[in-house]
């Protein structure tokens, strides 16, 4: 079973992101979101655009990482190396968004 996440969008501030990337930003960025770990007070995601598309069943993975590109351009996600070639590591910078994340049972 998935562990539980919180991801809170906050208004006004969250419409830029929405009018900028759209409802499949959004899917995106939720589904790197879920299996996200907060290091050091850093958000560090992974996962391929095969992996995100499957998680989502909601976007195709060309879309996706359609999506991982603009992420990468707009400077939300910092593609870090990664060990598993398979699955990309990225830092997410939710900063000044309106977007937030909180793992209530992180531990």
């Amino acid at each position: 079973m998935p562990r539980e996440v919180r991801i809170e969008h906050h208004y006004p501030q969250a419409q830029a992101f929405l009018v900028a990337h759209g409802q499949q930003g959004v899917i995106v960025l939720h589904a790197l979101l879920q299996d996200a770990d907060e290091r050091g007070g850093v958000i560090v995601a992974s996962g391929s655009s095969r992996t995100l598309a499957a998680r989502t069943e909601l976007v195709s993975k060309d879309t996706v990482h359609r999506q991982l590109m603009s992420l990468q351009r707009a400077g939300i996600l910092q593609r870090v190396p990664s060990d598993d070639s398979r699955s990309p590591s990225y830092v997410v910078h939710l900063d000044d968004l309106g977007i937030t994340v909180a793992f209530p049972h992180h531990s």
